[in-house]
Protein backbone atom coordinates (compact mmCIF):
# COMPACT_ATOMS: atom_id res chain seq x y z
CA UNK A 1 0.00 0.00 0.00
CA UNK A 2 2.88 2.36 0.69
CA UNK A 3 4.02 1.94 -2.93
CA UNK A 4 0.56 2.89 -4.18
CA UNK A 5 0.59 6.02 -2.02
CA UNK A 6 4.04 6.98 -3.29
CA UNK A 7 2.85 6.52 -6.88
CA UNK A 8 -0.22 8.67 -6.21
CA UNK A 9 1.88 11.35 -4.50
CA UNK A 10 4.21 11.45 -7.50
CA UNK A 11 1.25 11.82 -9.87
CA UNK A 12 -0.18 14.64 -7.74
CA UNK A 13 3.21 16.37 -7.66
CA UNK A 14 3.10 16.65 -11.46
CA UNK A 15 0.35 19.28 -11.11
CA UNK A 16 0.66 22.92 -10.15
CA UNK A 17 1.30 23.09 -6.39
CA UNK A 18 -2.03 24.86 -5.71
CA UNK A 19 -3.97 22.22 -7.65
CA UNK A 20 -2.11 19.39 -5.91
CA UNK A 21 -2.73 20.97 -2.50
CA UNK A 22 -6.43 21.40 -3.18
CA UNK A 23 -6.70 17.79 -4.38
CA UNK A 24 -4.82 16.47 -1.34
CA UNK A 25 -7.18 18.39 0.95
CA UNK A 26 -10.23 16.93 -0.82
CA UNK A 27 -8.76 13.42 -0.73
CA UNK A 28 -8.00 13.72 2.99
CA UNK A 29 -11.50 15.04 3.67
CA UNK A 30 -13.15 12.11 1.93
CA UNK A 31 -10.68 9.53 3.26
CA UNK A 32 -11.65 10.39 6.84
CA UNK A 33 -15.34 10.10 6.00
CA UNK A 34 -15.10 6.93 3.89
CA UNK A 35 -12.12 5.04 5.35
CA UNK A 36 -13.23 1.64 3.99
CA UNK A 37 -13.58 2.86 0.40
CA UNK A 38 -11.10 1.68 -2.18
CA UNK A 39 -9.29 4.48 -3.96
CA UNK A 40 -8.82 3.89 -7.66
CA UNK A 41 -6.58 6.25 -9.61
CA UNK A 42 -6.89 6.43 -13.36
CA UNK A 43 -6.23 8.65 -16.35
CA UNK A 44 -9.45 10.35 -17.42
CA UNK A 45 -8.70 12.06 -20.74
CA UNK A 46 -6.51 15.06 -19.75
CA UNK A 47 -7.06 14.58 -16.04
CA UNK A 48 -6.07 12.42 -13.10
CA UNK A 49 -9.08 10.94 -11.33
CA UNK A 50 -9.05 9.32 -7.90
CA UNK A 51 -12.28 7.44 -7.41
CA UNK A 52 -13.79 6.27 -4.15
CA UNK A 53 -15.29 2.85 -4.76
CA UNK A 54 -16.97 -0.05 -3.01
CA UNK A 55 -14.93 -2.54 -5.04
CA UNK A 56 -11.84 -2.75 -7.17
CA UNK A 57 -13.41 -1.93 -10.54
CA UNK A 58 -14.19 1.48 -12.01
CA UNK A 59 -17.85 0.47 -12.25
CA UNK A 60 -18.06 0.57 -8.42
CA UNK A 61 -16.89 4.18 -8.09
CA UNK A 62 -19.40 6.41 -6.30
CA UNK A 63 -17.50 9.68 -6.74
CA UNK A 64 -14.07 10.90 -7.73
CA UNK A 65 -11.73 13.79 -7.10
CA UNK A 66 -10.38 14.77 -10.51
CA UNK A 67 -7.40 17.03 -11.19
CA UNK A 68 -7.14 19.12 -14.33
CA UNK A 69 -4.25 21.47 -15.09
CA UNK A 70 -6.17 24.51 -13.74
CA UNK A 71 -8.83 23.14 -11.36
CA UNK A 72 -10.08 20.21 -9.30
CA UNK A 73 -13.57 18.77 -9.71
CA UNK A 74 -15.70 16.38 -7.72
CA UNK A 75 -17.57 13.96 -9.99
CA UNK A 76 -20.59 11.91 -8.93
CA UNK A 77 -21.08 8.66 -10.87
CA UNK A 78 -24.85 8.79 -10.45
CA UNK A 79 -25.09 12.56 -10.38
CA UNK A 80 -28.26 12.73 -12.45
CA UNK A 81 -30.06 11.13 -9.50
CA UNK A 82 -28.98 13.84 -7.04
CA UNK A 83 -30.89 17.00 -6.38
CA UNK A 84 -28.54 19.91 -6.86
CA UNK A 85 -29.28 22.92 -4.69
CA UNK A 86 -28.69 26.15 -6.56
CA UNK A 87 -27.77 24.06 -9.61
CA UNK A 88 -24.33 23.32 -8.16
CA UNK A 89 -23.90 20.14 -10.18
CA UNK A 90 -23.21 20.56 -13.86
CA UNK A 91 -23.01 18.28 -16.85
CA UNK A 92 -25.27 17.07 -19.56
CA UNK A 93 -24.30 13.42 -19.82
CA UNK A 94 -26.68 10.57 -19.11
CA UNK A 95 -25.23 9.74 -15.65
CA UNK A 96 -22.37 11.84 -14.31
CA UNK A 97 -22.50 15.33 -12.80
CA UNK A 98 -19.72 17.37 -11.23
CA UNK A 99 -18.86 20.49 -9.32
CA UNK A 100 -15.63 22.45 -9.63
CA UNK A 101 -14.04 22.72 -6.20
CA UNK A 102 -13.32 26.29 -5.25
CA UNK A 103 -11.46 27.42 -2.15
CA UNK A 104 -13.51 26.66 0.91
CA UNK A 105 -15.95 24.28 -0.80
CA UNK A 106 -14.47 21.34 1.09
Amino acid sequence: MADAQRTLDKALDAFDPEIAEQARAALAFFRTRYPAANRLAYDNYNALAIGFASGEKQSTIAFSVTLYPRWVSLFFARGVELSAPNAMLVGDGSRIRHVVLNDGLI
